[in-house]
């Protein structure tokens, strides 16, 4: 990806910004999760804006394909935190809209988390990040005026980008007081809330920590029951009739499930974890290695590398909605040729599922249409993985990948990833796509989703959201 050109603008140029942004005029604005007609930028622009009467407020706002900053030095801080309201007003009547109402909508509730972060980071002023898809988002990060952008020091704090088509990745952020051991799993509810499950510190169980359009922020992380300790990282998907389901390891290898009935938000109370297990065929689900989750025309399914099996085949569990009072589960294996030599992960596409999987610490995809067909290898490059690859796939009518496949880099912790061609899931070619990388670390492997979400003309646009592991210090 090209360096972004930054194009300077003072609140004299403001009548005449849009006019010269960069901006497409003809994709419209973009109505996003949060209610908000936002026109997003194509390229690079920075203005700052000056309240006509109140000196102290002066707001600088980048914005960029992916979204935008808000930018305030120590003076605009200090009175944004003496003044919380007052401020907003201010910046209402200044910023000009739809952001200046956005930005007046959100601030006030993400002072207390500014200040925190300040204290944390250092910095003398505090910039405000949001995405495009979730423009109340505005998570603060320090400033240093005049010494660039301070950083977060290497630390076990998850972070997430996002990717789109023709635009590569976006800048990499924190979840700010969101900690993990093991790697995280991802959700999306496809209405505007994402469910990050991962293991908190100091703790063998699972916390969640999820973002709503409703207030435009990452909740606090909230504790699973208290029986769920695992042993390997969770898998997470969101079932329409099921509501949000987490499987992971015990300590006893057998895999459990739980699952929060669907409803708004954080809504909902979680079941006692079961084991998945069939028993017709008398086979319970045991692994050394995360699994892999998915809804799959209706069903709920869960791969897995089978400890059970010295091959180390990818064995597949299938549970209908009909059959989930009683938790009845039906259990396959794979073919001879489908193993793994660590966990997996399941996407599906509503009539074929495909499964990423590592072979000789090489990446390996497969598919398969329905229960009585094989699982069969999907064209991708030759690219060397360091743990458990993520992948997703969208549904959309618009020419971009209809899949990507995310994963850990074994020589240097960086992220990489391949992207298909569009089409349905038997069908798909993946290739690495050019300046792939987006220089960002893990140490632990990637969770992606990849969604759509429209324009006010009805177009789609496509982004892929990856949360990930930092690195340690």
């Amino acid at each position: 990806m090209q360096e972004d050109i930054v194009m300077t603008r003072t609140n004299a140029d403001s009548e005449t910004a849009g006019q010269d942004s960069g901006q497409d005029a003809g994709a419209g604005p973009r109505k996003n999760w949060c209610g908000f007609d936002v026109k997003p930028s194509q390229d690079t622009t920075e203005k700052t804006y000056d309240h006509p009467k109140e000196a102290k407020i002066k707001v600088k706002v980048k914005s960029y394909w992916w979204g935008y900053e808000v930018y305030f030095d120590r003076e605009s801080f200090e009175f944004l935190e003496a003044s919380a309201t007052v401020a907003a007003k201010a910046i209402a009547e200044t910023v000009e809209p739809p952001l200046g109402e956005i930005i007046a909508a959100y601030i006030e509730s993400r002072v207390g988390l500014a200040k925190a972060e300040k204290i944390v980071f250092g910095g003398t002023g505090v910039y405000f990040t949001s995405f495009w898809p979730v423009p109340g988002l505005l998570f603060p990060l320090p400033w240093n005026e005049g010494g660039g952008e301070s950083t977060a020091p290497e630390d076990n704090v998850l972070w997430w980008t996002l990717w789109q088509e023709g635009r590569g990745w976006s800048k990499n952020r924190p979840l700010s007081k969101h900690y993990s051991q093991k790697a995280p799993a991802l959700a999306a509810d496809g209405k505007g809330s994402f469910f990050c499950v991962h293991q908190p510190l100091g703790t063998e169980g699972l916390g969640i920590t999820t973002y709503s359009c409703e207030d435009g922020s990452w909740h606090r992380d909230e504790r699973l029951p208290a029986t769920v300790r695992t042993f390997t990282p969770p898998a997470a998907a969101w079932h329409p009739q099921f509501g949000l389901v987490v499987a992971y390891v015990d300590e006893n290898f057998t895999i459990q499930w739980t699952r929060r009935p669907a409803g708004p938000g954080a809504s909902g109370q979680w079941t006692d974890p079961q084991p998945i297990c069939d028993p017709i065929a008398e086979i319970t689900a045991m692994s050394t290695h995360a699994p892999g989750l998915a809804v799959h025309g209706g069903s709920l399914v869960c791969a897995y590398t089978s400890t059970e099996d010295q091959e180390r085949q990818v064995y597949v569990a299938r549970m209908f909605p009909g059959d989930e009072p009683s938790s009845v589960w039906k259990i396959e294996a794979g073919n001879n040729q489908q193993h793994s030599d660590t966990g997996v992960s399941l996407t599906s596409d509503g009539q074929s599922l495909l499964c990423a999987t590592v072979v000789d610490k090489r990446l390996a995809l497969w598919s398969k249409k329905s229960d009585d067909d094989a699982w069969e290898m999907v064209t991708s490059p030759d690219v060397a993985v360091g743990g458990t690859p993520s992948v997703a796939y969208v549904t959309s009518a618009s020419p971009d990948p209809s899949c990507v496949c995310l994963y850990r880099k074994p020589d240097n912790d960086e992220l990489g990833m391949v992207v298909s061609n569009k089409g349905q899931i038997p069908d798909l070619t993946f290739t690495a796509p050019k300046n792939d990388s987006p220089r960002h670390h893990t140490t632990t492997d990637p969770a992606v989703v990849y969604s759509t979400y429209k324009t006010a003309d009805g177009s789609c646009v496509n982004q892929a959201m990856c949360i990930h592991h930092g690195r340690f210090g």
